[in-house]
């Protein structure tokens, strides 16, 4: 169980840096409320796809 919430976390801080390196080709600021925000959301999404393949 830990094994997958390790690689879960890594998954998502990978995801928060594509974000906020996207956003500095925009134009766009970056904040580290941005990056909690992205990581955050990944794993949200990513528990909730798991939870709805689970029976």
């Amino acid at each position: 169980m830990t094994d997958g919430l390790i690689l879960l976390g890594f998954l998502a801080i990978i995801f928060a840096v594509a974000v906020i390196r996207g956003r500095r080709r925009m134009g766009v600021g970056s904040t580290s409320r941005v990056f909690a925000v992205a990581v955050f959301g990944f794993a949200i999404a990513v528990l909730i796809l798991w939870a709805t393949q689970r029976k």
